[in-house]
């Protein structure tokens, strides 16, 4: 029989009772700290409805909330709990009225005794493989940790049990259910192997005419660092097959059982005395390979070679050469073959020191079986900064593409786009921030022809409790069928008070297009957040932080933490040769690849203030680079090298899933991407903030503390 979760009926209660927390925290052994909100929306739309960013009009208000607790046992066990959930009336906020429990999590690690093991229950991370699982789920994971016989093995087996679920509210036990075992083995010899088992199950689904699908994948994975003479290699490969029912395709209805394997395998190697690398790269996923909890394209091939050089200015160059077969199992395969190279860091060197950034230029055929699709695409995009006076920076950007289609459709286009900005620093009226000028001017020739305007400006200022944000856009868009005039413009304010912090957002959005209604849109929304924090006072006792400090200061959000001088900081910059920063207000800019099997522009910025290194933050674009990646994988790519490096995270929020806009999904908040880990100098977030110019990317952050995580700006501003 199964079970639903049924809606709480006495919201008013539970508030109520929240606000006891921070009371009976202090007489407890619990450190707690978390915060309530309330917010007060009101949305009017005038005109076509179809054209504003808001849909719903009329007053849209919720109140949230964000509880953490952390209770030490011992210096090897401790218990960590995490609730998050709102109390709704707007359809913004949630599909669901009334409270709505958003998410429930309890921790519990012991590190000593005959059996180490971590206990999650609620809602975790399933991470065991990259063809197996890597999402969240509402349920129960167990990871133990059994003392090896040998000195130089280790041993882990994980295993989880639970249900994919948007909320607790629409938990329906055994409506889409994954059971998992995963047993990892690292031998300091032979490398680390693993073994990986899930099993899903997920009902009929009669809305989008699906049967009940249940499958099973298994696989067996491999990782083996090797040095060769002088070069380091690292090797990584897994295998993986799958059992069961799917989706369905175009040539077999959903329901049908299939049998189907899956491949990737990898080499990436990097010189001990000269500063070149390279990485190689392979992917076979059959027609049929499609588990329930991993992100792959399947029926598709993929070939890839990789290799950089780094000089001593800190000029980075590499080169590209990609091939990726889609459909492959079908009649009429699709072939995408990319040569590209990128130039990054200082690149005029001594010629006009100062001018940093990156360049990328590729080229990519697609080209079909039955050549219904067969074009050729070029591509130029240079993004360089470099610092003016000693309070402006400007910014450059071009953008260059040719599309020669050679199909019978003959749709060739030609987009010609160039951007410049500044940021300087400013102080008026007690107000102390950056302001960011900027205009951006495209031309796009094809079937027609249309020129674009982009004037923009953006203000961030503070002085002492009080905040203010202001971002104004103005879009002009002549197309050959009429013109198109489109101005948003959104203003922020925020006073915060001890543990109070009170605000308004005010967003504007007016549309003028020939032929078609006009379309006006407006949002005032007011909130109050109340946050509390028991954690002060026993802070100075607690243990060493999950995620062990660097050994040695590197390049490296970990190792660069704050409260380092920012001259040791600076010095570990510059035995990396990364060269001379850009300057954003308090950040110095380095165009840096930390993770070398992530092909998206990465940049490091570091904070400063007073000498002492207040902020560092690795900055990963989701630009265009040719890859046929969505968002949703690009995000999980990065994610995994993320998880890879650092392990499992002390805590994590991801919520909803993209769609087809995912700046709107990120800004609107119906999409949250947030993983934490506790360090010795403070907490490194990982994830895909809000921003107030709408720009979505992914930040890898290294602070003291973060905004709670029902706030969504928690992004560096400054650096754009």
């Amino acid at each position: 029989m199964k079970t639903h979760i049924r809606p709480f009926p006495h919201a008013t209660a539970l508030l109520a009772a929240l606000s006891l927390i921070p009371t009976l925290a202090i007489a407890s052994e619990w450190e707690i700290d978390g915060s309530t909100t309330v917010h007060l929306g009101h949305y009017r739309i005038n005109g076509d409805r179809a054209n504003s960013p808001w849909q719903f009009s009329g007053g849209h208000h919720y109140g949230e909330f964000g509880i953490n607790l952390l209770r030490r046992e011992s210096a090897y066990e401790s218990w960590r709990g995490q609730i998050l959930g709102v109390v709704n009336a707007s359809d913004y906020r949630s599909r669901d009225k009334g409270f709505v429990p958003e998410r429930l999590s309890l921790i519990h690690e012991k590190g000593d005794g005959s059996l180490p093991f971590r206990a999650e229950y609620g809602d975790h991370l399933a991470y065991f493989s990259y063809l197996t699982q890597q999402g969240t789920q509402k349920g129960v994971l167990l990871d133990l940790q059994p003392h090896a016989a040998r000195p130089d093995r280790q041993h882990s087996i994980m295993l989880t049990a639970g249900e994919v679920a948007p909320s607790w509210r629409d938990l329906d036990i055994g409506k889409d259910s994954i059971v998992g075992a995963s047993w990892l083995m690292a031998d300091e010899r032979l490398g680390n192997f693993g073994f990986n088992a899930v099993f899903s199950h997920r009902d009929r689904d009669s809305s989008l005419a699906l049967p009940t699908r249940k499958q099973t994948v298994s696989s067996l994975a491999w990782h083996k660092g090797l040095r060769l003479g002088e070069l380091n290699l690292a090797f990584e490969t897994e295998a993986a097959l799958f059992n069961g029912e799917h989706n369905g395709t175009l040539d077999s209805p959903a329901g049908r059982r299939h049998s189907d394997t899956g491949f990737f395998g990898e080499v990436t190697g990097s010189h001990r005395t000269h500063p070149f690398g390279f990485r190689l790269r392979t992917e076979h996923y059959g027609e049929h390979f499609r588990p329930r909890g991993a992100v792959v394209t399947p029926d598709r091939r993929s070939y890839e070679a990789h290799a950089s050089w780094r000089t001593r200015g800190g000029l980075s160059l590499r080169g590209r050469a990609q091939r990726f077969r889609d459909d492959a199992e079908s009649s009429n395969p699709r072939d995408t073959d990319t040569l590209g190279v990128s130039l990054s860091g200082n690149l005029l060197g001594a010629w006009i020191p100062g001018v940093t950034g990156n360049v990328n230029a590729y080229t990519q055929d697609i080209e079909s079986r039955d050549k219904v699709i067969d074009s050729t695409i070029r591509v130029f995009n240079a993004d360089v900064s470099k610092q003016l006076t000693p309070a402006w920076t400007g910014r450059a950007g071009v953008y260059l593409q040719n599309t020669d289609d050679h199909s019978a459709a003959a749709l060739d286009q030609q987009i010609r786009q160039i951007s410049l900005s500044g940021s300087s620093n400013f102080r008026f009226a007690g107000f102390a921030g950056m302001v960011t000028p900027g205009v951006q001017y495209r031309r796009i020739r094809g079937a027609g022809e249309r020129h674009e305007w982009n004037p923009t400006l953006s203000v961030i200022g503070r002085r002492g409790p009080h905040q203010i944000n202001f971002s104004y856009g103005y879009f002009n868009q002549n197309l050959s069928g009429g013109d198109t005039l489109t101005q948003t413009l959104r203003m922020g304010y925020r006073y915060a008070v001890r543990r109070h912090t009170f605000g308004i957002d005010i967003d504007l959005f007016d549309r003028d297009q020939q032929a078609v209604p006009d379309t006006d849109a407006q949002i005032v929304r007011l909130f109050w957040t109340y946050s509390f924090d028991n954690r002060s006072a026993r802070r100075a006792a607690t243990s060493a932080a999950p995620l062990a400090p660097a050994t040695r200061i590197g390049a490296d959000v970990v190792a660069l933490a704050p409260g380092l001088s920012f001259v040791r900081a600076r010095s570990a910059i510059e035995r990396e040769g990364l060269g001379d920063p850009a300057r954003f207000g308090p950040y110095s800019v380095f165009e840096y690849r930390m993770f070398n099997n992530v092909d998206q522009r990465q940049r490091l910025a570091l904070g400063s203030e007073a000498g002492t290194l207040k902020r560092s933050a690795l900055i990963i674009e989701f630009d265009d680079i040719g890859n046929t990646d969505t968002v949703n994988q690009t995000y999980l790519r990065v994610r995994k090298a993320v998880l890879d490096r650092y392990g499992s995270p002390a805590r994590i929020y991801e919520k909803g899933d993209f769609g087809p806009s995912p700046v709107s999904d990120i800004n609107s908040q119906e999409v949250v991407r947030i993983l934490e880990w506790d360090t010795e100098s403070g907490v490194m977030r990982f994830g895909i903030p809000q921003r107030y110019d709408g720009i979505i990317r992914m930040e890898l952050q290294h602070a003291r503390r973060f905004p709670d995580f029902l706030d969504g700006f928690w992004s560096i501003d400054n650096v754009r």
